[in-house]
């Protein structure tokens, strides 16, 4: 269960994070390679305890923020970095592929790989999930009217608040084309 939890969590925040494929020359996908995001096994700086021996606890006490120039981070940092060169080294993966690296609310990171790396990458101790990055197009912005919950007769109008149900925000950024965008002065 907290795999899972900290799989979704981190799926979550990397995709806050990403940039989309094609929007930074260093993402250019070519016929051999193209971006994915490697999420490791290692709990990130904001939520590690300091069950490494040798390694002192990261994350910051309650009301408190991670010092990301304290000597525990940038140690436990270290240790990220080596967990993350072993799994690439093992995998065949060139430094030089690496896009972005990620240590504070997710540990992994992000490369250029062929369909084979990624593939042993997946097989490598200490990953978790290999993810190709790709760019989706948003479906649909009117959720309540599209599930049928403002219909009559509806969840909203039988009273249904969505007491005990998770949600998910996914901010898709802004898309610059939209009229609400235009500059007419």
């Amino acid at each position: 269960m907290r795999r899972a939890i900290v799989l979704l969590t981190a799926l979550a925040t990397a995709l806050a994070f990403m940039v989309p494929a094609g929007a930074d020359p260093a993402f250019q996908v070519s016929d051999d390679l193209a971006p994915y995001v490697v999420i490791m096994d290692d709990v990130p700086v904001a939520a590690y305890d300091g069950d490494v021996p040798g390694l002192a606890a990261t994350k910051p006490g309650p009301g408190k923020k991670v010092n990301p120039n304290s000597s525990a981070v940038k140690n436990y940092q270290k240790h990220l970095d080596k967990e993350r060169s072993e799994a690439q080294a093992k995998a065949g993966v060139a430094q030089s592929q690496v896009v972005s690296t990620y240590d504070f609310a997710l540990s992994g990171f992000s490369a250029l790989l062929t369909a084979d790396e990624a593939s042993r990458l997946r097989n490598q101790k200490g990953v978790m999930a290999v993810i190709r990055d790709e760019l989706r197009q948003l479906h649909t912005d009117t959720s309540g009217d599209f599930l049928g919950l403002t219909d009559a007769g509806g969840a909203y109008e039988t009273g249904y608040d969505g007491e005990g149900v998770v949600v998910g925000i996914i901010d898709t950024g802004i898309c610059p084309e939209h009229p609400s965008f235009v500059d007419d002065g």
